[in-house]
């Protein structure tokens, strides 16, 4: 690689912008550097990787075209959604095709699954005037369709509309915290069975809505959070901390990356009185979810970002654990008290 050819990307790399032979070469570039271990490549590589982070433009013309080839590819003339079989627009992404604001190249993807180096194509961010978005890697025939891959749809920044908790719901969901605690009781915590081992907590969900049940203590067989009235339970740590976490969780939503928050109450089961948060059930784990390793690296760190420039609630936590995808919508969990730094 010439020192005319390390400069150009350097300039590049330092206006934050790229033009679409540039990010073509940049996608070589990765697939050559893995087959010859070429230092100059792996070192602008990185840089590059690591501006990616954070979004790079593109041109006013890549992005004319981008834009046209999603309306063809999302609509029909006459207007109406294309949904033949292999289009994996939602109404959600097609809202922000209808609403775009601008593109970002956001990263590589290796969209070979046979051979030993990797096959690599951009990764493009359409975000809409809200702020909405998703990820998409264009124009690769996949099973005879032109997008080999497109995440779901964030939505940053939206409130959620009060809500109240149904009866039966709750009903549903204490009973199956109170097999959980016996089990627990029993065997303690068993990290495979909806548990967080970190705050030591049982969690169970029923039609959308979640229940968190606080432990606070060692795996195995701790009691001094049960209690045999709840009035004994109001004194206890779990108590208040299941108290702040509900007030950190409600603190939060307005920032449209958190779960709406029903309460936190003390509730009476057959092994005692125990603090329970209800709150939105927001789906699997991202550790769980099938989804491309850059994507989530970036959901992560745009969740994290959008907490707290919104609300300036800072979560220490942020792993693959904490956070949770539904139907194309990512969230923040856990925001156990000793792990959120907020006003």
């Amino acid at each position: 690689m010439t020192k005319q050819t390390i400069k150009r990307y350097r300039d590049a790399l330092k206006a934050n912008l790229f033009i679409k032979t540039q990010i073509d070469q940049v996608c070589r570039m990765k697939r050559e550097e893995e087959r010859n271990h070429d230092s100059d490549r792996f070192e602008l590589i990185t840089l590059i990787k690591h501006q990616l982070k954070k979004g790079i433009d593109i041109t006013p013309e890549q992005t004319k075209l981008g834009i046209e080839w999603l309306n063809k590819y999302a609509f029909r003339l006459n207007g109406k959604p294309r949904k033949q079989k292999d289009n994996p627009f939602t109404d959600d992404h097609r809202a922000i095709i209808s609403n775009f604001s601008h593109f970002v190249w956001c990263g590589l993807k290796d969209i070979n699954h046979t051979g030993n180096y990797g096959h690599y194509r951009p990764m493009y961010k359409v975000v809409s005037k809200d702020g909405s978005y998703f990820i998409y890697v264009p124009n690769v025939p996949f099973n005879g369709a032109p997008i080999s891959y497109c995440s779901g749809v964030t939505k940053p920044g939206i409130p959620p509309k009060k809500k109240a908790l149904k009866t039966f719901v709750k009903r549903q969901l204490i009973d199956a915290l109170d097999k959980k605690l016996g089990d627990y009781i029993e065997n303690g915590i068993d990290e495979d069975n909806d548990c967080s081992v970190g705050s030591y907590s049982l969690y169970t969900h029923y039609m959308g809505v979640g229940a968190k049940l606080i432990i606070n203590g060692t795996r195995h067989h701790n009691l001094a959070n049960i209690k045999s009235s709840s009035t004994a339970l109001r004194d206890t740590e779990a108590f208040n901390d299941a108290k702040r976490e509900f007030e950190i969780i409600k603190q939060a939503e307005s920032s449209g990356v958190t779960p709406y928050g029903y309460g936190a109450h003390a509730i009476k089961t057959s092994h005692g009185w125990v603090a329970v948060i209800f709150m939105e059930h927001c789906g699997i784990t991202v550790e769980e979810a099938d989804l491309c390793e850059y994507e989530v690296e970036s959901v992560m760190e745009e969740l994290k970002e959008t907490l707290e420039e919104s609300t300036g609630i800072y979560h220490q936590d942020v792993h693959e654990r904490n956070v949770v995808y539904l139907d194309g919508t990512y969230k923040l969990i856990d925001f156990s008290p000793s792990w959120i730094n907020a006003a």
